[in-house]
């Protein structure tokens, strides 16, 4: 996992510092007892911003033997007025709210000048600052400790659990829970309060413009963000357009998606979205803008879904699409942790939308298990690379290490697949790289021009 230690930022404050008991300043070595004491370092990482209640906040204790002799120490944590709950407490670790009194546990061996790290999950349950400490401690008693601090970030927290009455982006609004800045959502303005994290839970729909945007000059992990719980979804209405301007993300499982319905607009840019079932799902009539983004540890990535054959237009309007990441980091978020890395980046159901690169701003797939899947669709894709896409042996999927999957159901008219190269199969870097299969096409047709491909087999062509 890429992880993202939010150190000395605003949205997590953390102090470290060390006491040792029993010892003196002067002496490195301790008089009493006749041994170096034990280094101990405590921090607080996260990959994503500390939320409360949300068991995302990872402790974690680093702690060496100091002694050419073998020492036995018991590791804990100290919270001395709570505000933390423990997720899956190891067994070798005790946390103790409210008091320093003894726990049984284990004591753990280590080896002369051996160091071991003891990493503590979990989630904060308060948002005023709490205070902790690391304790390693002696079987004589003696202890030291690392001391912390941990403020969690802020959010606006925004409950649609209610699947009757779903939250309004208008009443909050209204209600001035959020700040109305639909006009308001270009870089070049000053920072203002309108830039405010949420916390999603269940459905908020997008009743009203509007612009989730960040502070000018402030990188995309730097905030605020939109954090979405378990299952949580963003329906945009239709004859609404939502723009997206920063980090979207999950807590520990993933959520549902960004659902844009027929006569609504999506537009994303600048923007690092992971965690999402179906993180963008288009619809028939929907207009998609997706540029400068990265969409990080998805099961999928953008899902374009239409009916050529029995709806009538308009169809799935995809204006701008270049200078995308689409990528796994080995890491997915429940119910996909099994697989570990995304199924696709992009899925299309009839559909017919073209993904126009640039040489200079190329959409990339990367270290996934498909790039992209299409059934029954016409597209065109340009200025585009495949890298590292490999099957997965969990899972059992159908379509399983390909670059680009084309599947027709029969009526060829809407299963073609249109692909040019950036630069050229002769002195370009390759279109595709490490793939199990490059390019496959069942009952359907495909014009490829220009393309280098490394994959164990490089184009396949099926008629059954």
């Amino acid at each position: 996992m890429n992880r993202i230690k939010f150190l000395n930022q605003r949205y997590l404050k953390i102090t470290s510092f060390f006491i040792f008991f029993f010892i003196t300043l002067v002496y490195p070595i301790d008089k009493t007892f006749g041994q170096a004491p034990p280094t101990i370092i405590t921090e607080i990482t996260s990959d994503i911003p500390i939320v409360v209640d949300c068991p995302c906040a990872e402790i974690t204790v680093t702690v060496r033997n100091n002694n050419p002799s073998p020492e036995n120490f018991m590791v804990k944590v100290i919270f001395p007025n709570d505000g933390f709950d423990p997720d899956n407490l190891p067994t070798y670790f005790s946390t103790i709210p409210n008091t320093v009194g003894d726990v049984t546990t284990s004591f753990i061996f280590f080896e002369p000048n051996e160091t071991k790290t003891f990493v503590l999950k979990g989630s904060v349950t308060s948002s005023n600052t709490i205070v902790g400490q690391g304790r390693v401690s002696r079987p004589n008693g003696q202890f030291f400790v690392s001391g912390f601090s941990i403020t969690p970030a802020t959010f606006v927290d925004i409950d649609g659990t209610d699947p009757a009455n779903p939250a309004s982006l208008l009443d909050l609004i209204n209600s001035g829970t959020l700040i109305d800045q639909s006009e308001a959502c270009t870089f070049d303005q000053n920072p203002s309060p309108s830039f405010q994290s949420i916390y999603v839970r269940g459905t908020l729909e997008i009743d009203t413009d509007y612009c989730f945007k960040r502070n000018p000059g402030d990188g995309i992990e730097d905030g605020p963000f939109i954090m979405l719980d378990t299952d949580a979804k963003i329906i945009v209405k239709s004859g609404n357009e939502l723009i997206i301007r920063r980090h979207v993300l999950g807590c520990i499982n993933m959520w549902e998606s960004i659902y844009v319905e027929e006569g609504a607009s999506l537009n994303i840019s600048g923007s690092l979205i992971q965690d999402g079932k179906h993180a963008v799902h288009a619809t028939h009539g929907s207009v998609i803008n997706i540029y400068n983004s990265t969409f990080r540890d998805n099961y999928v990535g953008v899902k374009f879904e239409d009916d050529f054959i029995n709806l009538p237009p308009p169809y799935i309007q995809l204006n701008k699409f270049y200078n995308n990441k689409f990528l796994g980091t080995g890491s997915l978020k429940r119910p996909y942790s099994d697989i570990k890395r995304p199924y696709t980046g992009i899925e299309l159901i009839s559909t017919d939308v073209n993904f126009i690169g640039t040489p200079n701003a190329e959409n990339h797939f990367s270290n996934m298990i498909n790039g992209i899947i299409a059934t029954s669709s016409s597209f065109k894709v340009k200025h585009a690379r495949f890298y590292d896409i490999r099957a997965s042996d969990v899972g059992n999927f159908a379509i399983n290490g390909n670059g680009i999957h084309l599947e027709g159901t029969g009526n060829s008219d809407f299963s073609l697949l249109e692909i040019e190269s950036s630069d050229g199969w002769v002195n370009g870097d390759p279109s595709f790289l490490n793939c199990d299969t490059g390019i496959k096409v069942i009952r359907g047709y495909a014009l490829i021009t220009g393309q280098k491909i490394i994959a164990s087999r490089g184009i396949n062509f099926e008629f059954s």
